[in-house]
C-alpha cells in the first residue's frame, strides 16, 4: 500500500431502526483499486455514499488526504473525489457531449493534472466506445450506454479519488472486460479507485484488495485469494462457487446454495 488516501475509522450509520453500517474501518492507499463486495443489503452503497459526502448521518471517521471528510470544502471535495451511485440520471436532455463537458469542468483535485479537460474527454469517448453515441441525448440511451457514459463522465477530470457503485452491472462482459480495465488504468496512473462489485471473478481479476461486507460489519479484508475462500463465501455468500485460475487470474463461479448458517470457521 503505498500513501494512505482514505482512512475510515469504527464509521456507523443508522438508520430503519438498525445500523446500516457497524465500526467499519479501513486505509486506502494511493494508486489502489479496492473492491467492496457483499451481499445485498450489506451496506455497500452505504458505505461508498458516507465515502463521498453524500450520507450525513454517521458516526466515527473518514479522512481523505490527510483532512477529516467534516472540514472539506463541498466545492473542492466535489473537484478532488469522483462519486458514480448506482442509478446516473439527467435532468435535461443533454447530448452524450455535452454531459462529458460538464464531467471535464469539474477540474483536478489535490492539483493532480493530468492533460487538458478536451484531451481528457476525448480520451474517455475512446476508451468507453462512446464515440458514436457523442451527439445522441443522454435519456434515449440503452441501459448499457447509459451507464458506460456515466462512467466517462465519472472520470473525465482524471479524479484523483473515484468512488463507484456498480458501475459495470448493466454492461455486456466485452464492455464489463474493458470498463475494468480502464479502471485498473486510471489506478495505475495514480487515481485511488474504490469500486462496489457484485461479479466476483471482476473482484478477483481486476481488484487489488477486497473489503467484505455482511450486515453493515466488515467480514473480512485483504487479497483477492484471501478473501475469495470457500469458507467466507458460505459464511457470507451462502453459496458454494467454482473457483480456479486462467492466464493467471482467478475466476469464481457460483455454483450451488449451502444451508443457511454454515457451521464454517472464521
Amino acid at each position: 500500500m503505498g500513501k494512505i488516501v482514505i482512512v475510515a475509522d469504527s464509521l456507523t450509520v443508522a438508520g430503519n431502526g438498525r445500523d446500516r453500517l457497524s465500526g467499519v474501518s479501513f486505509a486506502i492507499g494511493e494508486g489502489e483499486t479496492v473492491g467492496i463486495i457483499g451481499p445485498n443489503g450489506a451496506g455497500k452503497s452505504t458505505l461508498l455514499a458516507a465515502l463521498a459526502g453524500v450520507e450525513r448521518q454517521w458516526k466515527g471517521s473518514i479522512h481523505v488526504a490527510g483532512r477529516a471528510l467534516r472540514d472539506w470544502k463541498r466545492q473542492a471535495y466535489a473537484r478532488a473525489v469522483a462519486y458514480l451511485p448506482q442509478e446516473f440520471r439527467s435532468q435535461w436532455a443533454l447530448a452524450v457531449e455535452d454531459l462529458m463537458a460538464i464531467g471535464g469542468t469539474r477540474g483536478q483535485g489535490f492539483g493532480w493534472v493530468q492533460g487538458s479537460a478536451g484531451t481528457n474527454a476525448e480520451w474517455a469517448f475512446e476508451a468507453f466506445d462512446l464515440v458514436g453515441l457523442r451527439d445522441r441525448i443522454f435519456n434515449t440511451l440503452s441501459g448499457g450506454e447509459k451507464a458506460r457514459v456515466a462512467l466517462a463522465a465519472s472520470v473525465v477530470s482524471r479524479p484523483r479519488v473515484l468512488l463507484a457503485d456498480e458501475p459495470v452491472a448493466s454492461l455486456d462482459p466485452l464492455h464489463q472486460l474493458e470498463a475494468m480495465a480502464r479502471l485498473r488504468g486510471l489506478a495505475e496512473d495514480g487515481t485511488t479507485v474504490v469500486i462496489v462489485l457484485h461479479d466476483l471473478t471482476m473482484a478477483a481479476r481486476f481488484c487489488d484488495r477486497l473489503i467484505l461486507l455482511d450486515a453493515g460489519r466488515v467480514a473480512c479484508s485483504g487479497t483477492p485469494d484471501s478473501v475469495l475462500q470457500p469458507d467466507w463465501l458460505a459464511k457470507v455468500y451462502r453459496i458454494e462457487a467454482v473457483t480456479g485460475t486462467h492466464d493467471g487470474a482467478r475466476f469464481v463461479v457460483p455454483w450451488s446454495r449451502v444451508a443457511p448458517n454454515p457451521d464454517v470457521a472464521k
